[in-house]
């Protein structure tokens, strides 16, 4: 069993894949799997996703469990990797103290059928701001 935490950057939120690097900075991807290989990965609520393994250390087709468990940049997730069954287990580690943010403002607006926002959100003491279509998050930035 490969087990260690990873903290999720803004990089691999925006491109919705995961590094398999542990906090610490050690790989592991070579002890996961080979480049190309599609990976049965197992979120905290039992749900099944399927990831490729590419190159040595990246998992990618994170969309779909990004999404449904929602992912963002500063999350911490304890990766574990059981060799007997093959599965991948991606769980995400709760924050024991929560930033607390601030929304700001927003504005949307609907064009063509699909539902557009602009949210501006105090994080710390950074501002952020996400774009959302048809409520779901599509990419951001901070200033």
């Amino acid at each position: 069993m490969i087990e260690f935490e990873h903290l999720v950057t803004q990089s691999e939120v925006n491109s919705e894949y995961i590094n398999l690097t542990a906090t610490d900075g050690q790989q592991y991807g070579s002890q996961i799997a080979e480049h190309g290989r599609v990976l049965s990965v197992i979120d905290e609520r039992g749900r099944e996703f399927e990831m490729k393994k590419h190159h040595g250390n990246q998992l990618t087709r994170c969309s779909e469990w990004f999404g449904e468990n929602a992912i963002k940049a500063s999350t911490v997730i304890l990766i574990r990797f059981d060799r007997l069954n093959g599965k991948l287990y991606l769980l995400p580690v709760p924050n024991v103290h929560p930033v607390q943010s601030q929304q700001l403002g927003s504005v949307s607006f609907t064009r063509e059928g699909k539902h557009y926002e602009l949210r501006c959100v105090l994080d710390g003491s950074k501002v952020r701001v996400h774009g959302i279509l048809d409520g779901k998050q599509i990419g951001g930035f901070d200033f």
